[in-house]
Order: C-alpha cells, then sequence, then structure tokens
C-alpha cells in the first residue's frame, strides 16, 4: 500500500494501521480504540487528508468486478421487523480484459461517507482519510473469461466489518483464476451501499453473546442464500433483484462444483460453520475465528466431533468387559433428559417474523404437513435398522467364523468409510439426479444390505452388507434433512427438525425391542430377512406414491435447515 505525502506521520501510520490490515482480509473485529483516545495523540492541525493506493494484484489474469442486489423473500430480516432478508456481494473475476472500463472504488461513496464520518472506524478523527478516492486495479463491470469454468470462492468480513475489507486478496485470488464473491451482512456490518444510494447501518450491538450467536446464524443462512442464487446465475438468470445488466459471460466462468470459503474472525467462523453445513463448500480458510462462544460453551460441531473421537475409544474399553455395556451408556440419557428439561429457561425462542411464545405445536406441524409423517417414518426405518445391523451383525460373523473384536470392527468401519464417500461425492449425485431417484436408492441399498446379511455364505460376501447399508445411510440422511426442513414454512422449520430428530431417536431405542425378540424366537437369518422387508416395502411405497419427488431440481440447490450456533467471536 502506498501513502502519498501531504499530511502528518503520525496520520499517516494510523491510516497504515486500518488500511493495511483491512485490505489483506484481516481486519480487527471491531474492537477499534474510542476516536477521543486515538485523537489526543495527534497533532491539533492536520492540513491534508491521507490518500492511499491499494497493492496491485500479482496474477496473470485482469480482474473484473460487479455487485449483485440479493433479496430473499422468503426470510424476514433478523434485525429489522418487516423487511425481506437483503443483501450487496461484490463478484470479482478474472476478465477477458480491461481496456475501456472504469476503475471500481475501493468504498461506494456512501460507505465511504461512513468510514470517514466514524473516524476512521474510532483510529483517526473526521477527515484526516480520503477513503472515497480510493480506486481498486479492477475493471467495473468488464465481460468475463468464461472460456473456462473458474473455482469459486466465498468471502466473510469480521463482526461488524465491511466487506471492502476483503478488497486486496479478493483482487489477488481472482488474478490467480478464482472467481471471488465477498459478502455484506446488512444491518450487523457498519454500512451496506445499496442500489441508488440508500445505506443501511449497523442494527444490533455485538457485545452480548446471545446476539453474536444469532449473528453468526444468520451469516451462515446469507452464505446459503448466496449460493442459492449464484447457482441461478450459473444457470443462465440474473439474481439481481433489480435485474441490472451482468458482465458478459459471467455466469458461464462459474464452477459451482468447486467452491471454497474463507473469512476473518467472525468471517471465519462462518466459513467453518457454513462448511459443516452445506455440502457445497468443499474448502474452507478460517482466519483468527475461536471456534467458542465462551471459554465454556464450544461450537456444536466441535463437540460432535470430539464425541466421535471418545465415544469409540470409551465403547472398547467397556465392550471387552461385556458387549452389554456399551449400550447401557443410552441409560444416562434419562437423567440428562430430565435434568435438561428442569433447567431449561421456559421461555420458547422467537422464530422468524414472530413474536415469543407464537407458532404451532408439533402435533400441528404433523397435520399441516402430512407428508412430513413419510419422511419421519422413512428416518425411523432407517435408524432401527442401522442399529439391528450393529447390534446383531457380530453374531452373524460369529457364524461365518469371526470372532476376533478387531476383525469385527473392520466390518462397521467399512460401513462409515462407505457413508464417508458419499458424503464426497455428494454433491455430484445431487447435481445429477434428482431426490426421488436418491431417496428411493437408500431403502434398495438397505434390502440389498440385509438379503446379503441373511443369506451371504461367507466373511468376504458379508463384508458387502455393511457397504451396502454405509452407501444407503449416505445418501438417505441428506436428503431427507432437505426435505423436511424445505418441506415446511421458515417459521417451523425448527419444530420440523427437531421431530426429524425424535424420529430417529425413536428408531434407536426401538431397534433391540423389535428386532431382538424377533431374532430370538426365530433365527438370524429369517430375522434380518425380515428386515430386508421393511426397507422392501418402503421403496415400493415410495415407488407407487412418489412421495420423495418434491424438491428442487438437479442443479439449483436448496437452502437447508437451520444451522447450528457457531462459536464465539474475536
Amino acid at each position: 500500500m502506498r501513502i502519498h505525502a501531504g499530511t502528518t506521520v503520525v496520520a499517516a501510520l494510523v491510516s497504515s494501521l486500518v488500511v493495511g490490515a483491512g485490505t489483506v482480509a484481516a481486519a480487527a473485529p471491531g474492537r477499534a480504540a474510542p476516536a477521543s483516545s486515538t485523537s489526543n495523540a495527534l497533532p491539533a492541525a492536520v492540513r491534508e487528508a491521507v490518500r492511499f493506493e491499494l497493492p496491485r494484484p500479482t496474477g496473470r489474469h485482469a480482474v473484473g468486478v460487479t455487485e449483485l442486489h440479493l433479496v430473499d423473500r422468503d426470510r424476514p430480516d433478523p434485525w429489522v421487523a418487516g423487511a425481506d432478508r437483503e443483501l450487496m456481494v461484490g463478484v470479482w473475476y478474472p476478465a477477458r480484459s480491461a481496456r475501456g472500463y472504469p476503475r471500481q472504488p475501493y468504498m461506494p461513496p456512501g460507505v465511504a461517507r461512513h468510514a470517514d464520518e466514524s473516524g476512521s472506524f474510532g483510529l483517526t478523527r473526521p477527515g484526516e482519510v480520503d477513503w472515497a478516492s480510493a480506486m481498486t486495479d479492477t475493471a467495473s463491470a468488464a465481460p468475463a473469461d468464461d472460456r473456462t469454468a473458474r473455482p469459486v470462492v466465498l468471502y466473510s468480513p469480521g463482526l461488524g466489518d465491511s466487506r471492502a475489507f476483503g478488497t486486496s486478496a479478493a483482487v489477488e485470488l481472482a488474478s490467480r483464476g478464482y472467481v471471488v464473491v465477498t459478502v455484506d451482512h446488512t444491518h450487523e456490518c457498519a454500512a451496506v451501499e445499496f442500489p441508488g444510494g440508500r445505506v443501511e447501518f449497523r442494527k444490533p450491538p455485538t457485545a452480548d453473546t446471545p446476539t453474536r450467536r444469532k449473528a453468526i446464524e444468520t451469516r451462515v443462512h446469507d452464505i446459503r442464500f448466496v449460493l442459492d442464487r449464484l447457482a441461478v446465475l450459473g444457470a443462465g438468470g440474473n439474481p439481481d433483484a433489480g435485474k441490472r445488466r451482468l458482465p458478459h459471460g459471467l455466469g458461464r466462468a462459474l464452477d459451482l462444483e468447486r467452491v471454497g470459503m474463507y473469512g476473518h474472525s467472525a468471517g471465519g467462523i462462518t466459513a467453518a460453520e457454513a462448511m459443516r453445513t452445506d455440502s457445497r463448500i468443499d474448502a474452507g480458510i478460517n482466519m483468527d475465528g475461536t471456534l467458542q462462544y465462551t471459554g465454556t460453551e464450544f461450537l456444536r460441531g466441535t463437540a460432535t466431533s470430539m464425541g466421535g473421537v471418545l465415544w469409540p475409544l470409551l465403547a472398547g474399553v467397556v465392550g471387552g468387559i461385556s458387549w452389554h455395556l456399551p449400550f447401557g451408556v443410552y441409560l444416562l440419557g434419562v437423567p440428562l433428559g430430565i435434568a435438561t428439561a428442569l433447567l431449561l429457561p421456559r421461555g420458547r425462542p422467537n422464530g422468524p417474523g414472530r413474536p415469543a411464545g407464537e407458532g404451532p405445536k408439533g402435533w400441528e406441524v404433523l397435520r399441516r404437513h402430512r407428508i412430513l409423517l413419510a419422511r419421519y417414518g422413512l428416518q425411523f426405518c432407517g435408524s432401527l435398522l442401522l442399529y439391528a445391523l450393529v447390534v446383531f451383525l457380530p453374531q452373524r460373523l460369529a457364524e461365518a467364523g469371526v470372532g476376533d473384536p478387531l476383525p469385527v470392527s473392520l466390518y462397521t468401519v467399512g460401513m462409515s468409510g462407505a457413508m464417508s464417500l458419499i458424503g464426497l461425492a455428494y454433491a455430484r449425485l445431487r447435481a445429477r439426479l434428482p431426490y426421488s431417484v436418491l431417496l428411493r436408492g437408500a431403502p434398495a441399498l438397505w434390502t440389498a444390505a440385509f438379503l446379503l446379511l441373511a443369506v451371504a455364505p461367507n466373511a468376504p460376501l458379508l463384508f458387502l452388507a455393511p457397504l451396502l447399508f454405509g452407501l444407503g445411510q449416505g445418501v438417505f440422511f441428506p436428503v431427507t434433512t432437505v426435505l423436511i426442513g424445505e418441506g415446511v414454512p421458515a417459521a417451523v422449520r425448527g419444530q420440523a427438525t427437531s421431530l426429524s430428530g425424535t424420529a430417529t431417536f425413536a428408531g434407536q431405542f426401538a431397534s433391540p425391542l423389535l428386532i431382538g425378540p424377533l431374532i430370538q424366537a426365530t433365527s438370524l437369518t429369517t430375522g434380518f430377512l425380515l428386515a430386508a422387508a421393511v426397507p422392501a416395502l418402503a421403496l415400493a411405497a415410495l415407488w407407487i406414491s412418489r412421495a420423495g419427488a418434491t424438491g428442487p431440481r438437479p442443479g439449483v440447490p436448496a437452502p437447508s435447515p437451520a444451522p447450528a450456533p457457531a462459536s464465539r467471536t474475536e
């Protein structure tokens, strides 16, 4: 960054701190000292505002840029009553040529004016930094280089910060062949300028933990909505709310099969949480964002991952004493559930667009959206079969001559590996196949798995059973999660998701109660054959009713259910 002469050294250094940190996508997250404390260190008179230039990109591509005004008609703004959620995003891309196109300002006029009036975010006094004169080395609305589709990278800034703070990193990545989409989180960042010069300012305070949780949840919804609108752009549409003309070839330059995300501080947390909850994001970078709200309150995904590591170790230890003991751990859920019911606050959280304490009960959700019953039934079925396989597979392997704990564990590891493989390939599967096909594929794989468990003559063939079942589970759970979340209005999505968990856990607890006595009264072979009939009947019902046919079309990803709250912002 170059700072022009004509002002005091102290003012130049202060400006360098603001601009230098911000333009490399590493802005401090809103913890600046008050303007008065900084101003006391400055000379009494500063005759000319600091002007600066951004570093030039080092890649071989010319860089073009445009803005999109995106409006989510299905989501109320969480910070402003009675308004739809709207965003401004910048799209930075390799351009065919920058010649003849105007340079893009570093900040829109309204945002630059706010930056100056705020005393450069509290680091100087008004009038000491000329934000409005700074220009980027990019060509506004230049035609995109669409000779090849390019990876897409999303950027989310720190809590309260403008997307402008990530400009230099975005331009550098675009010069190296990426399409970069920078997002302003409206009413949370300091100022956002919309078409026509309208400027929206920050609404909520950001100091308390509940508000920060809400901010992260809103940000993740924002990112997922942006991905939805980019899919429209990639399919040849114009997602801009005002249908403003877009740069030629921009949609064809997007490769939405290769999506990454990065962010700083709260933006880094947003990147981690968005990647966890949306399979369209393949990779992410969290720059300085802690994955916890407080010293003891962790991001849900972090806690879940820790449990996924600790539980197999604990189960292996107690399972060496008796195979009954790992299942006995479930009994801990009884006192924990009672304690949770007693300790949780009595009030209900506010849903989008409704006052606290209002909203339909669970049974009302089922009555109004009866298709959910079929999907919950499938989740119950999948969970019941999963635990039947896990509990009774060792007995079947013993019949085939496999009794040592390590070889037995490899069979269940194979199932988990198959589920992971589907996770890696799910985005490509979803782009090519409708939800109805994917949903019917899961019970078909379950049926094949249990038929193998019943009739396979040896251990190698038995190994195929958990593999097939894992493939079915890997397809089933993301599909039903999306269909349940998108099958109801946003206002009752929380209840629908909660009932989904109820169906899953009900299947887990019912499995030993239903399958166990059945096998004990007959045999393993008969029990597995009868268990195979359950998904076979579900498959027949799906085929006849086409109950799983609803859902977004391939190639146009749908928003997913509400993500878990993320971590403490720094």
